[in-house]
């Protein structure tokens, strides 16, 4: 299994999704779960807390519709965009470049917490695939690599900001 899937030929790219970038995640949230049933009085509680937080975590990635691949072919003007859900029910997208539009901007996500999310549109404005970085198994350069070919595509941005 590859961790780094990124596979060019000529005018077809593929993007994978890296599920190390998650698992990654999951030790960090382990960690710090950890290090502060450590310091805790009530060492028991502290420990069914954190397995609950990870599981919970592990089944949101596995669980909600993730992106899995995104098909870029140059020649053909077209986008293919696979989507997971529920682990076994797959749906596919495919787009020519005048059919869909994308944004990749700050957006306010839960508890107010302010994020870059890239977000891809069908022709009627309909928010169809939204990428957090990083949670959702997709790097920001991955991320970049693809907006550049959208833009290679002359694909429509819709009001990006950057900081």
């Amino acid at each position: 299994m590859q961790l780094m899937e990124e596979v060019t030929n000529n005018d077809i790219q593929v993007f994978k999704i890296n599920f190390f970038l998650i698992l990654k995640n999951i030790l960090w949230i382990s960690i710090f779960l950890a290090l502060f049933s450590i310091f805790s009085k009530n060492y028991i509680n502290e420990i069914y807390i954190a397995i609950f937080i990870i599981v919970g975590y592990f089944l949101s990635v596995v669980l909600s519709d993730s992106i899995t691949i995104i098909e870029v072919d140059t020649k053909l003007d077209k986008t293919t965009f696979q989507i997971r859900t529920y682990i076994f029910y797959k749906r596919i997208f495919k787009f020519h470049s005048k059919e869909f539009s994308y944004s990749y901007k700050d957006e306010t996500g839960a508890r107010g917490i302010k994020l870059k999310r890239f977000t891809i549109y069908n022709i009627d404005n309909e928010k169809i695939i939204k990428i957090n970085p990083f949670s959702s198994g997709w790097s920001e350069g991955k991320i970049l690599n693809i907006i550049e070919l959208f833009k290679q595509m002359d694909v429509n941005e819709i009001g990006n900001s950057w900081d």
